[in-house]
């Protein structure tokens, strides 16, 4: 569906993380296939994590709010803040609890 004068139009989507999940997917799919019909989209997360970064088109605009300090490699890149209890793990998910609450 082509709507007329729509192609300039900038579109942001803001989410936590571009982990494995549904919402993510779905993002990510809707994200690629609007920046191919023309739309500037930039994608927003919290923080700067998630398996479904790497599927991001090109042509999408990439931010986010808080990088994460260090990567260890060879760990999950599923973006969660939930599972395994490192101690950066558990500073962030209280900042970002205090911040979900805003």
């Amino acid at each position: 569906m082509k709507i007329s004068g729509m192609k300039n139009k900038k579109i942001l989507f803001l989410i936590h993380t571009l982990g494995i999940g549904g919402a993510e997917k779905v993002l990510v799919n809707l994200a690629n296939n609007l920046a191919e019909k023309g739309y500037q989209i930039t994608v927003m997360t919290v923080i700067d994590t998630g398996a479904f970064r790497e599927y991001l088109n090109k042509k999408v605009i990439y931010q986010t709010m808080f990088r994460l300090p260090f990567h260890i490699s060879g760990k999950s890149k599923s973006g969660s803040l939930q599972g395994e209890s490192s101690l950066i793990k558990k500073i962030l998910k209280r900042i970002y609890m205090v911040l979900e609450k805003l």
